[in-house]
């Protein structure tokens, strides 16, 4: 048993928090870019005039552009310092940001999430990377909690007041306003994150590793985490998107509403992303992953069935959901940065990080062939992708419990 007593442990502890801290404000800066569009798709719907199939081309360009640079990055990674890639990450996405800002149609609004998603798309896998390497995996499941809160922050502070930009001014200025926030994240990486190489092998050359893909390949264990981080990721991201359509189109709710959502749920979320951590650590991430994966049939049902126009419902339905997908990732991620070795775990999150872009974008294509408007205005077939989303984890659970630890 660790003795935490122990001065230097404490010390090295310590040590540990302010570089995650300092992550999880990166990491939240990175979200802010991924999620800022989803949550305003009635609005670009509208104000671009366009329907469910072209909103989803939207959220998949960027996911696709990611999948292709994940797996360019993937080549490299490893060979340098993680500081320096993180800061090419955070600087691309923080242009695209802007250029998302100024895009004045449908078409160049394309192109521009495609660039952002060229670099923000590697930025998660990198500071994954960089906790699976300064952390033990005995702490690591409380580590990943911490930068999993990021995703609550984002809900109680920077999806709400972005919605609110959009919805007071128009959708331009809340891209402008986080391409803003992502330089301000870029020079605090800059001065405040420290070099790391240990992770680099000094008999290898720095040249681009064109055979890491039969290692990761040939490795059936790395493939059991791939697979399972693709379905885990596609079967959630096949419901979220329609989220804020969905309700309300078909329960009434106005724009002005949806922000509390997202402030309920990320406040929740705050508090019980480090405790799902903790659990993790103590009950193993297999075991939490199963738990919370059978758990969420509830919300996910609810969510995407209920007819209930009653805002305490919709907003128990839609924390339950979101509350119990972190929970269900901090697991995943703890479980899969323990798969691989440090000398060959930024090349495998840098795959990882593409196979989760690709799940996504998959998942608003597949979204948007389903769900359709109806002649009322009403989001139809949304039940469907329920029971999809539900049978896709169902077979992601049994992946997961087949991946092995082998730090």
């Amino acid at each position: 048993m660790t003795n935490v007593s122990d001065p230097v442990l404490l010390h090295e502890i310590r040590k540990e928090r302010k570089l995650l801290f300092l992550l999880a404000f990166l990491f939240f800066a990175h979200v802010m870019d991924f999620v800022i569009m989803m949550p305003m798709g009635d609005i670009l719907m509208r104000s671009l005039n366009i329907g469910p199939k072209q909103f989803s081309l939207l959220l998949s360009s960027y996911s696709i552009m990611a999948f292709v640079m994940g797996l360019t990055s993937a080549m490299i990674t490893d060979r340098f310092d993680r500081r320096t890639i993180l800061l090419i990450t955070i600087g691309g996405f923080t242009i695209g940001t802007f250029f998302c800002g100024i895009a004045d149609n449908y078409h160049t609004l394309l192109i521009a999430r495609g660039l952002t998603g060229s670099f923000g798309g590697v930025t998660g896998g990198v500071i994954y990377s960089i906790v699976g390497d300064i952390v033990p995996f005995e702490r690591r499941g409380k580590a990943m909690g911490i930068i999993t809160a990021s995703f609550s922050f984002a809900s109680i502070v920077g999806i709400p007041f972005g919605l609110w930009l959009a919805t007071h001014m128009n959708w331009h200025i809340p891209f402008i306003f986080f391409g803003i926030f992502s330089s301000v994240a870029l020079l605090a990486a800059w001065f405040m994150i420290p070099s790391m190489r240990n992770h680099i092998n000094p008999h290898v050359s720095s040249k681009v590793n064109i055979h890491v893909f039969r290692q990761i390949f040939t490795d059936i264990n790395l493939v059991k985490g791939l697979a399972a981080t693709f379905l885990m990721t596609l079967g959630h991201f096949m419901v979220v998107p329609f989220i804020t359509p969905a309700l309300i189109r078909n329960n009434g709710m106005t724009q002005e509403q949806i922000p509390l959502i997202y402030i309920i749920s990320g406040i929740v979320s705050l508090g019980t992303s480090p405790l799902f951590g903790r659990l993790t650590d103590r009950y193993g991430a297999s075991r939490m992953y199963t738990l919370l994966a059978f758990i969420c049939i509830v919300p996910v049902i609810a969510l995407t069935q209920t007819q209930s126009s009653r805002l305490t419902v919709l907003y128990i339905i839609t924390t339950s959901f979101i509350l119990l997908a972190s929970g269900r990732f901090v697991a995943a991620n703890t479980l899969v940065t323990a798969s691989v070795e440090g000398q060959r775990r930024g090349g495998f999150m840098s795959m990882r990080s593409s196979i989760i872009e690709f799940a996504e974008g998959a998942a608003a294509i597949l979204g948007g062939l389903i769900v359709a408007i109806g002649a009322t205005g009403r989001l139809e077939h949304y039940d469907l992708l329920g029971y999809i989303s539900l049978l896709i984890t169902g077979i992601s659970v049994l992946l997961v419990r087949s991946i092995k630890r082998v730090e």
